[in-house]
């Protein structure tokens, strides 16, 4: 009569044991796919600066960049008429300070965005 005693023992701690290496299993997959978020973040973004949360533009400061896009703030207001809280105004994939440099208007999308001159 001990005997199935002993087997039922034996049936209760291995489904024990199985439910515990499910959730060992899970938790190491859980965690494996969070590590994974950060490298698709990079894949997404590239080499692209991202401005500060609190982008703070001062045209009458004469070397502010608040958005690191290569043209100070002033320009962007005065000269480009771009968005000196946005790195790429016109979202074609290029810096807005690349784009001025190249002849391009950084604040209005292809075609038919050269500037004049």
């Amino acid at each position: 009569m001990k005997t199935p005693k002993k087997s039922r023992k034996i049936s209760v701690l291995a489904a024990v044991l199985i439910l515990l290496a499910g959730i060992l299993l899970g938790g190491y997959l859980v965690l494996k796919s969070n590590r994974g978020a950060a490298s698709q973040l990079d894949d997404i973004l590239g080499n692209k600066t991202i401005a500060p949360l609190t982008c703070q533009p001062n045209a009458n400061d004469p070397e502010k960049d608040s958005d690191g896009d290569g043209l100070k703030d002033w320009q962007e207001y005065q000269t480009y008429f771009s968005d000196p809280c946005e790195t790429d105004t016109d979202g074609d994939g290029y810096l807005d300070g690349e784009e001025a440099a190249s002849g391009y208007d950084p604040a209005k999308k292809a075609p038919g965005d050269e500037l004049p001159g």
